[in-house]
């Protein structure tokens, strides 16, 4: 399974930088995992009380999930050039939009991760009032963690078409290849659909867990596949 010929506009060696990108969103995965077992069970409980009282019983689990989103922001920011770089002889126009609309979800999710700044300043400005105003503080802690969800949300949205177009280049007839590409456009196609449909459509919820089943192991699978496929034989020649 191998592409030859991948371009790059440097004079960076395109196995080094196909090694590069494929660690990066390997990197980037892991790191995901682990912002969101901070962050989700946050989510879930829902009640604002309850996660200020999460939040201030254990501070430090907030500013390593910061940490770990910036160094998500980061990898996506190698990931956006790498994937250009690898991609741009089988259409530089193309591979171009692809950059730019990942470029664009690191954008969205550095405002994302501004919320999650803010909500820590805040949890360090009341500890020193020792529970006096708490309802008002979780009032205020739910608001920047929802802010960070809503936001992160338009960014998945471009996510999802960044996948959708590194699908397209990724497209070669060999069977392989053919599969690689349509993970990563249904596993687009995934998040744009999962993102968008609860903002167009209040009925989606009823619906949500079955189309998330649907589309989770193209989600999953298609920008992985492709990190494998950098890994081991992105940059070689023939």
């Amino acid at each position: 399974m191998s592409y030859t010929h991948l371009h790059t506009p440097t004079r960076i060696s395109p196995r080094w930088i196909a090694i590069t990108t494929g660690g990066a969103i390997v990197l980037m995965a892991l790191a995901a995992g682990w912002v969101m077992s901070i962050f989700q069970p946050l989510w879930d409980l829902g009640a604002p009380i309850e996660q200020w009282q999460a939040l201030t019983q254990q501070p430090q689990q907030l500013k390593s999930g910061i940490l770990g989103w910036t160094l998500i922001l980061i990898l996506d920011l190698v990931a956006a050039w790498g994937l250009f770089a690898c991609f741009s002889e089988k259409g530089p126009q193309v591979a171009r939009l692809g950059g730019w609309l990942r470029l664009g979800y690191s954008a969205i999710l550095a405002i994302a991760i501004g919320q999650l700044v803010q909500l820590d300043q805040l949890i360090t400005l009341v500890q020193t009032f020792d529970g006096v105003g708490e309802h008002v503080w979780a009032l205020q802690a739910s608001q920047y963690l929802m802010g960070f969800e809503q936001i992160w949300t338009w960014g998945l949205i471009v996510f999802g078409l960044h996948l959708i177009v590194m699908g397209y280049l990724a497209y070669r007839p060999d069977w392989r290849f053919r599969l690689l590409s349509g993970l990563l456009m249904l596993g687009g196609l995934g998040y744009v659909v999962l993102d968008t449909m609860p903002l167009i459509w209040s009925g989606f919820a009823a619906v949500e867990s079955t189309v998330e089943m649907i589309f989770m192991l193209p989600m999953i699978a298609g920008e992985l596949g492709l990190a494998i496929w950098l890994l081991g034989w992105g940059g070689k020649s023939a």
